[in-house]
């Protein structure tokens, strides 16, 4: 709250997610950081952790039903959270599928850029947010990423914020 925020990219009004339920996409052995990210936007938004029901086994043999409450999971929230410096592969795919669904899907970046190689990834996002002024400038300058608004935040508690978290288009939670 009070926190300034600096736009970048172009110039369009913007919906706020008042409160709702969100998918995390980010790689489960990233569980730590995933869960003080559901820690940060509670009490406003509650956020779907997959790490919570997936069993702690390798991934080439966890069972389809893992798969399955993904899906479950992503339909029954309103948009999704992509933690761009702590995806796996499966993020690619579950982007894809938000995006066919509809689905606004919010990257956030920290301090990497390397996100940016991955040109299907960033054709599904609606919104980046990042906590690094380096980061927001090469979201503005890159060609498909330029295209999306882009909000350098203040802090991590800012996504909380239901002045500062946003996806473009119409409101996520009426």
């Amino acid at each position: 709250m009070g926190h300034a925020v600096r736009w970048l990219g172009p110039r369009v009004r913007l919906e706020t997610i008042a409160t709702g339920r969100l998918y995390l996409s980010a790689a489960i052995a990233n569980a730590p950081i995933n869960a003080r990210l559901r820690d940060v936007l509670r009490p406003r938004f509650e956020l779907v952790l997959p790490q919570d029901f997936a069993p702690k086994v390798s991934h080439d043999v966890l069972p389809r039903a893992i798969f399955d409450a993904c899906i479950v999971e992503m339909e029954s929230c309103a948009a999704a959270i992509v933690l761009l410096d702590a995806r796996g592969i499966d993020c690619a795919m579950e982007c894809g599928w938000l995006l066919g669904w509809k689905k606004k899907v919010i990257g956030v970046a920290g301090s990497s850029i390397q996100f940016s190689r991955q040109w299907m990834v960033k054709g599904c996002l609606t919104t980046v947010m990042t906590l690094d002024a380096v980061v927001a400038k090469a979201c503005a300058d890159d060609p498909i990423l330029g295209t999306v608004p882009t909000e350098l935040l203040p802090g991590r508690d800012a996504l909380a914020d239901a002045q500062r978290v946003r996806a473009g288009g119409a409101a996520l939670v009426k």
